[in-house]
C-alpha cells in the first residue's frame, strides 16, 4: 500500500475511533527574504548534533485511569464505528492534561489548544522520547497477542477457520488478519490502550489499559505483535507547551495495583484464546486460578464460570459443564448465554424436559434482547417526570452523558438506550 494511502487510513482509523484530529497546519508566515549565498571558507558553525538518546526506562507519572465499564457509560461520537476502550483511553489521556474529554468534539478549540495527531512509527523506539518528555501515547492493538475478536466477515477472509465458542465469540489469528493489510483493521474491535512508560532491562512497556487495568506492563515482544495489526496506529495529544503541565505531575501517587476483577477480565480472554488454540487444560487451569481469588464481583464470576462450562463442554466432561452452568445462571439469571449452555448440556444428558425449559428461557432472553435493541416499540425512553431532580442535574452537568435505563419486560435486564435530552 503507497505510504500516502496508509498514512491516510491511520488518520481516518484515529478519527473513527475517539474524533482525534490532525495536527493543525501551520500558520501562514511572511515573505522571508532569499538567503545570501554560503560562504567559502572553514564553517563559522558546528554542525547540529544528534538528539539526545532516551533513558532505557521512564514512567509518566499520575495519567489517571479510566476503565472500559466507565467509558461505556457515557455518550461519544462515533459509537458505532469504535468501542469504548477508544472513549477511556482519550479520556485518560486529555484529563492527564486537566482538559475535558468535549475538547474532542471542537476542532477550533483543539487547534487552539494544542497538538491532536495520528501517527504511524516505525516502532517502540520512535516513542520512547515522547514518554521520556512525560507525554502519554494512545496506541490502538489487538486485544491479545495471540488472536483477536473481530466480525465473522473479517475472520472468514482471513481464512481462520471456525470461529471460536465462548464470551468472546469469534477470534481470528494474528498472523491472519496482519496478512491482510494494516489498512483493513477494524476500529470497532481494536484495543486502545494508552501507553505511560517503558523499561528496556525488563523488555515491558507499560500501559493503561480499559479492560484490564492500570500500569499493566506487557513484554516487547507481546506488544509489537499486538500493535502491528494496526499498522501501529497511535494518537498523541498535548497542549502547544507541554512541560508545565508535565512538571504539575511530578510526584503524582503512586499507580494502585489491578483489582481481583480486573485480573479475572485478563483471565477470561486468556482462557478463551487458550481454548481456541486448542489448550483446554491451560485454559481450564487459568479460569480456576483466578476462580479462587476473593473479591471477584458477580458478573466476572459469571463470565468464569460460563467460560470454564464452555471448555468442560468442549472436553465432553458434561456434568462438570453442567454445574458450572448452573452456577453461572444462578449470578446472572437475566443472560441467555448461560441458559442456552444449560439446555445443550440437559440435552446431551438425557434430561429432555428441563433442557426444553432451559431452551425456552434462553429465546425469550434473546428476542427480549434483539427487541430492545431495536428502534422499535420495544424501546422507549422514559418520560422527564421518571427521573429524579438529581439526575437531570447531575445529567446537565456531564454534557449529556446519562442514559436512560429500561428493563426488558418480564426479565431484569435492563438496557441503556440513549442519552437524555
Amino acid at each position: 500500500m503507497p505510504a500516502a494511502r496508509l498514512i491516510a487510513a491511520l488518520a481516518l482509523a484515529a478519527l473513527a475511533a475517539g474524533c482525534a484530529r490532525p495536527v493543525a497546519p501551520p500558520a501562514a508566515t511572511a515573505e522571508r527574504e532569499p538567503a545570501p549565498p554560503a560562504a567559502s571558507g572553514p564553517a563559522i558553525f558546528e554542525p547540529e548534533s544528534s538528539p539526545p538518546a532516551p533513558p532505557p526506562g521512564t514512567l509518566v507519572q499520575g495519567v489517571p485511569f479510566v476503565p472500559w465499564r466507565e467509558a461505556a457509560r457515557l455518550w461519544f461520537r462515533e459509537r458505532d464505528r469504535a468501542n469504548p476502550s477508544s472513549h477511556a483511553a482519550f479520556l485518560m489521556v486529555l484529563g492527564y492534561w486537566g482538559q475535558h474529554w468535549t475538547l474532542n468534539e471542537n476542532p477550533q478549540a483543539m487547534r487552539e489548544w494544542g497538538v491532536s495527531e495520528a501517527l504511524q512509527p516505525e516502532g517502540l523506539d520512535a516513542l520512547k522520547p515522547l514518554l521520556a518528555s512525560g507525554i502519554p501515547v494512545i496506541v490502538a492493538t489487538a486485544l491479545t497477542p495471540v488472536a483477536h475478536p473481530a466480525s465473522r466477515e473479517a475472520v472468514v477472509s482471513a481464512g481462520a477457520g471456525a470461529p471460536a465458542v465462548g464470551v468472546l465469540g469469534a477470534l481470528a489469528p494474528l498472523e491472519r488478519l496482519r496478512a491482510r493489510g494494516a489498512d483493513r483493521w477494524e476500529p470497532i474491535f481494536a484495543a486502545f490502550r494508552v501507553l505511560i512508560g517503558y523499561d528496556d532491562a525488563r523488555r515491558e512497556v507499560i500501559v493503561h489499559d480499559p479492560s484490564f487495568g492500570p500500569a499493566r506492563p506487557v513484554g516487547y515482544g507481546d506488544f509489537d505483535r499486538m500493535w502491528a495489526v494496526t499498522g501501529r496506529a497511535a494518537i498523541v495529544m498535548h497542549p502547544h507547551d507541554p512541560e508545565p503541565a508535565v512538571a504539575a505531575r511530578v510526584g503524582s501517587p503512586p499507580y494502585r495495583a489491578r483489582t481481583a476483577d480486573e485480573e479475572a477480565a485478563e483471565a477470561i480472554v486468556e482462557a478463551h484464546v487458550l481454548a481456541a488454540a486448542g489448550a483446554l487444560d491451560e485454559a481450564q487451569r487459568r479460569v480456576q486460578a483466578v476462580l479462587r481469588a476473593d473479591g471477584l464481583e458477580r458478573g466476572h464470576e459469571h463470565l468464569l464460570r460460563l467460560e470454564l462450562a464452555t471448555h468442560l463442554a468442549r472436553r465432553g466432561d458434561l456434568h462438570a459443564s453442567l454445574r458450572e452452568a448452573e452456577r453461572a445462571a444462578w449470578l446472572a439469571p437475566e443472560h441467555d448465554r448461560a441458559w442456552t449452555l444449560l439446555a445443550e448440556a440437559y440435552r446431551r444428558l438425557g434430561r429432555v424436559e428441563e433442557a426444553e425449559a432451559a431452551g425456552r428461557r434462553a429465546e425469550r432472553l434473546g428476542e427480549c434482547a434483539e427487541t430492545m435493541a431495536a428502534a422499535g416499540d420495544g424501546a422507549r425512553p422514559l418520560p422527564a417526570a421518571a427521573y429524579l431532580p438529581s439526575q437531570r442535574s447531575l445529567a446537565e452537568r456531564i454534557a449529556l452523558s446519562f442514559f436512560v435505563a429500561q428493563a426488558c419486560p418480564g426479565s431484569s435486564v435492563t438496557w441503556l438506550l440513549r442519552p437524555l435530552p
